[in-house]
């Protein structure tokens, strides 16, 4: 099954969500990123961080690049500027 999901290719829309929460491991804050298609709801990309700097968003965009074949054209996100600074960089914009 793993071998089979690996080469697809979901169908997403242009418009792409985003959003974190801060959770507790072993008295430890972490940040977990998610990366969801607006229109179909489905769930592109996750990304557990240390900090909420751009460095930790970086790698959850490239994955939802990656696995997609594309950048979205519009980008929702609570307004941190981690989000938007990490999605308006070259490398991860059209």
């Amino acid at each position: 099954m793993d071998k089979y999901l690996e080469n697809l290719i979901p169908e997403v829309s242009n418009a792409w969500r985003t959003d974190e929460l801060f959770l507790k491991v072993k008295g430890n804050t972490k940040y977990l990123y998610a990366l969801m298609d607006d229109e179909t709801r489905f769930w592109i990309a996750q990304q557990v961080g240390n900090t909420k700097y751009t460095e930790d968003i970086e790698p959850l965009l490239k994955t939802g690049k990656k696995l997609t074949g594309k950048s979205p054209l519009t980008f929702f996100s609570d307004g941190a500027k981690n989000f938007h600074q990490t999605y308006t960089r070259k490398s991860l914009s059209r």
